[in-house]
């Protein structure tokens, strides 16, 4: 072949990208409990439609963007008031493949987030001893999964894929109306303390709205049932927080749905560390780390709208139990977008929420670095 040739380089370059995208899990467990998260919010979401027909019009489409450093699935909520994602890191396959010229290689497609989780449900999503073949097909849009167990049983699914450029839209909603305003707050919290405090806010009877209270000095949740309320403090303390930070330093508080701020902490199951991000408009950006047994990083993120404030139904901007009225493309003064402070931009031209972690890591150097507050604050 002359590459010489132009036409010729491109058609090769073509050839290529329509190869198949190939990887290997030596966990389908872990897969599977990544995962199960996106399912619970599809769920939720579904459940809290009245009638029959408007549960058959939810979307149930999960987003899936493959690049060359890893894979992200996106499920958004039908008014665009929540939205959760995965990314797991390339890193984390014992074989990663995506054919294609390095300027171009990528794929994005939509499926069900529920036969997914069956087709990974087949032979025990929860046993260890099972590998899974992930494979994509760009010119067929066919989307598999094979797993083998150590006995020999072998399940393989099938599953065809849409590309729609219409949920892009959907899936950038909520995290550009993150985005375009300040963070107010940021937290890193021991996951398995943040999972344990929002199972007693789950045991109030009756409770229907959390409220969430961020200062330099602790977090707090608030909610109120039937006959009874429940008030959880998280102090400023090593034992709690890795980092915790407030902007302007005094205390940020908003009110969000009870379902589904605990589809946003299902992800403490599996992660290690959480971080809990509120802008000035109260949008809640929580992101779970998970880790492997090498250490290596998944991510589980989820955003949420506020509900409104009853004092303040005239504020365009304070967000709405049925949806954001902030525009997308809006700034505030001062707003922070820079990417160090926000959201990586992710495969496909998504955001995840990656450097949530890493914009506080100095952040929480500074605090376990500081003798003054070290002895007032309990770090």
């Amino acid at each position: 072949m002359d590459h010489s040739d132009p036409e010729a380089s491109q058609r090769d370059a073509f050839s290529q990208s329509m190869e198949p995208f190939y990887c290997k899990s030596p966990s389908t467990r872990v897969l599977h409990s990544l995962l199960s998260s996106l399912s619970a919010l599809s769920a939720n979401s579904a459940s809290t439609l009245n009638s029959v027909a408007k549960r058959a019009r939810f979307n149930r489409n999960c987003s899936v963007y493959v690049s060359p450093a890893d894979i992200t699935f996106v499920v958004a909520g039908l008014v665009k008031t929540s939205q959760a994602s995965v990314n797991i890191q390339a890193e984390l396959f014992s074989s990663y493949n995506l054919p294609g010229d390095e300027a171009t290689r990528g794929h994005d497609f939509s499926l069900d987030i529920d036969v997914l989780l069956t087709s990974l449900s087949t032979l025990g999503g929860e046993r260890d001893n099972i590998t899974c073949e992930i494979t994509y097909d760009p010119e067929s849009k066919i989307f598999k999964t094979a797993l083998k167990d150590r006995n020999g049983a072998v399940s393989e699914t099938a599953i065809q894929t849409i590309c729609d450029d219409s949920s892009n839209d959907d899936d950038t909603y909520l995290q550009t109306t993150f985005m375009s305003s300040q963070v107010v707050s940021r937290a890193i919290i021991k996951s398995s303390i943040l999972k344990s405090t929002f199972a007693e806010i789950m045991r109030v009877p009756g409770s229907t709205s959390v409220e969430l209270t961020m200062s330099p000095h602790s977090v707090t949740l608030s909610t109120t049932g039937d006959g009874s309320a429940l008030h959880a403090d998280l102090p400023r303390s090593r034992a709690i927080f890795s980092s915790l930070e407030a902007n302007p330093p005094t205390s940020h508080a908003r009110s969000y749905s009870r379902a589904y701020l605990s589809d946003g902490m299902r992800g403490c199951d599996v992660a290690f560390e959480t971080c809990v991000q509120m802008n000035s408009c109260g949008v809640l950006a929580v992101q779970h780390q998970v880790l492997d047994n090498e250490g290596r990083p998944s991510f589980v993120d989820f955003i949420l709208a506020p509900l409104r404030d009853e004092d303040d139904e005239d504020d365009a901007e304070s967000g709405g139990g049925v949806g954001l009225t902030l525009e997308s493309g809006e700034k505030d003064d001062g707003g922070d977008t820079d990417e160090e402070e926000g959201f990586r931009r992710g495969s496909g031209g998504k955001r995840t929420g990656r450097n949530a972690f890493n914009a506080g890591a100095l952040a929480a150097q500074a605090l376990l670095d500081d003798d003054s507050e070290t002895e007032d604050e309990g770090f």
